[in-house]
């Protein structure tokens, strides 16, 4: 079917849709794309690998979801639109295409979106990509994360309607970066350093001491390797107090999505390979 020719949506918040747990999908076309899918479904345990597109898309809806897998997707990892808002705990990601910067770790526009412990593996090839985009009216609030591999840390295009991202570690970034200084004087669109967001200025933002934000290596010595990959850092990297919520483990104080020990995103029923 065309994309999205079946009818979604809705006004019902709590909608139910099911049960979606221990599922791995595998060499389609879309990853795990949620249309209008409410808050009373769950969504826990799922990877995805080698998708055309998106390893995650969330068009509107509220559903909430814990333990995301993503290897190689055709696009970025995570894609948030449409007026979704809800909450994504323990998400990890690896090795976004490099075709060019548009192939990003989560991207996010006209939505609300609550994540924290996340593990965005980019690329070990030099490339222009970003480990997070807030576009067009976005608001996100990001906590306790590891980003590694990408171009550079964070891209807003267009005023965010709220943005918060704090206790993230970032590393290998490819510019050296953690965000690209806009200027107005860049009249190019295509240049990283052109002004596309109303003078919000991401370097300032990512760097300011209260968000306790860092260019460090988090000790992932594997997080590349596409068939033995490790997602826990050697130690643990303590992280901030996460937002109040109902849904969110509150335990989970660290950074990234796992620690040494749990196994969760490596556990025997996910597949990690290059094939």
């Amino acid at each position: 079917l065309p994309h999205l020719a079946l009818p979604w949506g809705g006004t019902d918040a709590e909608h139910d849709a099911g049960v979606l747990r221990y599922v791995r999908v595998e060499y389609a076309a879309r990853g795990l794309e949620l249309g209008g899918v409410g808050r009373g479904t769950a969504v826990d345990f799922v990877q995805v690998r080698k998708a055309g597109d998106n390893c995650l898309r969330l068009r509107g809806g509220t559903v909430r979801a814990k333990h995301l897998l993503c290897q190689y997707p055709g696009d970025e990892m995570v894609e948030i639109s449409e007026g979704y808002d809800g909450e994504l705990q323990y998400l990890v990601g690896q090795r976004t295409p490099i075709r060019d910067r548009e192939r990003n770790g989560l991207l996010i526009e006209g939505a609300r979106a609550v994540v924290t412990n996340a593990t965005f593996c980019g690329s070990d090839v030099t490339n222009d990509s970003f480990a997070f985009v807030a576009r067009s009216g976005a608001s996100l609030s990001l906590t306790n994360a590891i980003a590694l591999g990408f171009g550079a840390g964070l891209d807003v295009q267009g005023a965010p309607a709220s943005l918060e991202v704090r206790g993230v570690t970032f590393h290998r970034l490819h510019a050296g970066v953690l965000a690209h200084a806009e200027s107005a004087a860049v009249t190019d669109p295509a240049s990283l350093r052109y002004d596309d967001d109303r003078g919000f200025d991401e370097v300032a933002f990512l760097g300011a001491a209260a968000r306790a934000n860092t260019l460090a290596d988090p000790g992932l010595a594997s997080c590349l390797d596409p068939d033995a990959p490790s997602f826990a850092p050697a130690a643990t990297l303590p992280g901030l107090t996460l937002p109040a919520s109902v849904f969110l483990d509150g335990a989970a104080t660290f950074r990234g999505a796992a620690t040494a020990g749990d196994g969760w995103a490596t556990a025997p029923w996910t597949v990690w390979s290059a094939r």
